[in-house]
């Protein structure tokens, strides 16, 4: 075996060919025992998963988008499956799943525990192949020991168990086994004559390219291969460097994909305005620190659960960023100096900090920390870990290093084992996140959510209060308490706490199709024709009431105009141009959306809807003199839409009006006191008034009373800005 087509195997750790011949002939028996042994450790621990059900955001995602039910493959290559992502792979396997096994939770449980055997596999041969590179095993003695022991800790390492045990946790797999194969691939061509192992290399290749279609996050696989190159020793040779170019333009050419993706879903240009403004530094001074967090349950895996309550500090000179620079240099110092000794150093910092890039948040990523993105990165951890417990044998004896391995995979594998029960449904999942992260509010929603579906409003009510005690402004608790009291027959004080949930967040979907519903009841159909196109409007993924909402708005003679409210006699045609409108808008073009919006003005659209978005688009292309006019459109229509006020203070901060910005932030403030956003803009307009001491004043409070801004504030009081 060679690292290289025209070089032997004497740079790749000082092996002879006939060393390689010993271990290509060792028996079949032993690889055969080692398959067994990885596949037998997965399914014991992670067989109750076939008992569990679809949890999370399984429901919306998989259960329903009706294509995955009509097996054509082809159609995954032309669209979102799921309306937000791009990842036909991921989907190619889920449509699979619906043909095989309908609706059976088992199944896709079965086809997640096939993915993880196959990339505990994967990895196992990867290791095997990459032995010598560390100078492992002692020539003359091959050994599986080592490949053996990384793809057990990887098979039940409980870090891996949500992606595991999550049905849409299906990408992360499916990235993880392609990734692995394409550097196995990759290596298998290096270490072979180039016309005799080219079909590996076009093999490689198509496994990175399956593996940015299964998710995205494997983009820096190219950089993997560049430090297999620079451990190898082979990164100075011509051919190896070149071989990488196509790797990198796909790389590029997914990241332009991604990132068009991103817009026509909505995911970046959704952004709240409000919320803009993350300094570089910022995001630099969290990326910093958010490795340590992922080594710390590596080592540690305990109290795991969906999110967590982890803040980072955002500013580049606080001692938690400078202690994790100083950490991070020292680890690269150590991995250079002592590559040809301890080169799986190396490897491993190499590895976790490569594969990590994309998930540490210098792009946005919500939640911020996940178990899930540490599937990939923590290969270099866990293989660098292994080797250098091996290495102990040096001190102990052969029986040391294996029985500190068989420990820490035991060890990993019952905590793993006892892990998979919390997955089987949506009780068991949030009340085991809520025991172990008191602190987060998705555990609270999550199971008031599976108690409201159950109908046990009490208990309901009860995890959406301590919900809003953690942040104020979600709209769950009004919400459940307004159906509640619609049960109760109380249908006045249930709008109230309805319209109460939407001051919160104006597009969410569940108060505003109830409404609808009270009003058509009612008689009331202009209002109820308004909250139908509210709900047919809304951004919140989800939407499990649009179908419901239009042939409510059908039924009702008003067509339903997504993000804007039909006006006259011209209803099917501005209802047409809605579609194309937002259509634009979600693919970023700004200028053709607003054309059309105001195309739609022009033939008799002017409800509140079509001016709030007209507003937007100005808003987005800075022309705030325009943005004014038209959010003062929408609040003569919607005098109580705190969304376009507080944007109409933004409009007049930028265009320096500071004392009608200031009214217009109070006057939020004044209508709702649990609008945060509105006391964070006026912060931000006394300090560009230079009026340090209230800004400073209000950024304290908000800290103190919306942690959801904490992030964002902590700049302002720090002096970072």
């Amino acid at each position: 075996m060679s690292m290289g087509p025209d070089s032997g195997l004497s740079g790749y750790g000082g092996a002879s060919r006939a060393d390689q011949a010993r271990a290509t002939a060792k028996s079949r028996h032993s690889y055969l025992r080692d398959v067994v042994l990885i596949v037998a450790a997965i399914v014991l621990v992670y067989g109750r998963a076939l008992f569990n059900g679809f949890v999370w955001d399984d429901p919306v995602y998989l259960l329903g988008p009706r294509i995955y039910r009509t097996f054509d493959p082809f159609s995954l290559f032309a669209t979102l499956a799921n309306g937000i992502e791009y990842l036909p792979v991921r989907d190619l396997t889920v449509m699979l799943d619906f043909a095989l096994w309908g609706e059976h939770a088992a199944g896709f449980h079965a086809t997640n525990l096939l993915i993880h055997c196959c990339s505990a596999l994967a990895l196992y041969a990867l290791v095997n192949r990459l032995q010598p590179l560390f100078g492992l095993p002692a020539a003359g003695r091959p050994s599986t020991a080592i490949p053996l022991a990384a793809a057990l800790l990887f098979a039940v390492h409980p870090l891996n168990g949500q992606a595991v045990n999550w049905i849409s946790g299906r990408n992360v797999l499916l990235c993880g086994l392609f990734s692995l194969l394409a550097v196995q691939l990759y290596l298998g061509w290096l270490q072979r004559d180039g016309r005799q192992g080219g079909w590996l290399y076009a093999a490689a290749l198509a496994c990175f390219v399956c593996s940015l279609l299964s998710k995205a996050t494997s983009i820096t696989v190219p950089l993997v291969l560049c430090l297999l190159l620079a451990i190898s020793g082979r990164a100075g040779r011509q051919r190896p460097y070149l071989s990488l170019v196509p790797f990198f333009l796909v790389s590029v050419a997914a990241y332009v994909l991604f990132m068009k993706v991103a817009a026509v879903a909505g995911i970046i240009t959704d952004a709240q305005l409000a919320a803009q403004g993350e300094g570089l530094a910022v995001r630099i001074s969290r990326a910093l620190q958010i490795p340590y967090f992922y080594i710390g349950k590596f080592l540690l895996p305990l109290r795991l659960a969906p999110e967590y309550d982890v803040t980072f500090s955002p500013r580049l000179l606080s001692l938690q960023t400078i202690g994790a620079c100083a950490g991070i240099a020292v680890a690269l110092v150590l991995a250079v100096f002592q590559r040809r000794r301890y080169p799986e150093i190396l490897f491993s910092v190499g590895w976790f900090g490569i594969t990590l890039l994309p998930v540490s948040n210098l792009y946005a990523t919500n939640p911020i920390v996940a178990d899930r993105y540490g599937y990939i990165p923590l290969v270099g951890l866990m293989v660098g870990g292994v080797v250098g417990i091996w290495r102990l044998k040096a001190w102990g004896g052969e029986s040391l290093p294996k029985v500190v391995l068989a420990g820490c995979i035991a060890a990993c594998g019952l905590l793993t084992f006892a892990s998979v029960p919390a997955w089987k449904d949506e009780r068991s999942l949030w009340t085991s996140a809520i025991e172990n992260q008191p602190r987060v509010v998705v555990g609270y929603l999550g199971l008031g959510t599976a108690l409201l579906a159950a109908n046990d409003y009490p208990g309901a009510l009860a995890q959406y209060a301590e919900a809003q005690k953690l942040n104020p402004l979600n709209h769950y608790y009004d919400t459940a308490l307004g159906l509640y009291l619609l049960r109760q027959g109380a249908s006045d004080r249930a709008i109230a706490s309805f319209r109460n949930a939407l001051q919160k967040k104006p597009d969410a979907i569940r108060p505003l199709y109830e409404l609808a519903k009270i009003f058509e009841a009612r008689g009331d159909l202009q209002k109820a024709r308004e909250y139908y196109q509210g709900v047919v409007g809304s951004r919140e993924h989800g939407n499990v009431f649009l179908k419901p909402a239009r042939l409510a708005l059908d039924r009702l003679g008003a067509g339903a105009v997504p993000g804007n409210a039909a006006g006259g006699g011209n209803a099917g045609q501005l209802a047409a141009l809605g579609d194309r409108a937002l259509a634009y808008y979600r693919g970023n073009d700004l200028a053709k959306a607003l054309e059309i919006f105001l195309e739609m003005e022009r033939l008799g659209g002017n409800q509140w809807e079509l001016h709030y978005n007209i507003a937007t688009i100005y808003m987005k292309r800075n022309s705030y003199a325009e943005a004014i006019a038209y959010f003062r459109k929408t609040l003569a229509a919607a005098p109580g839409n705190l969304d376009a006020l507080n944007n109409l203070g933004i409009c007049y901060r930028e265009s320096r009006d500071y004392p009608r910005a200031i009214r217009a932030f109070e006057e939020v403030m004044t209508q709702n006191s649990g609008y945060a956003y509105a006391p964070y803009n006026l912060a931000i307009t006394y300090d560009r008034m230079g009026e340090k001491g209230k800004a400073g004043a209000l950024f304290t409070e908000i800290s103190r009373r919306f942690p959801e801004l904490r992030e964002q504030v902590r700049p302002y009081l720090s002096g970072a800005r």
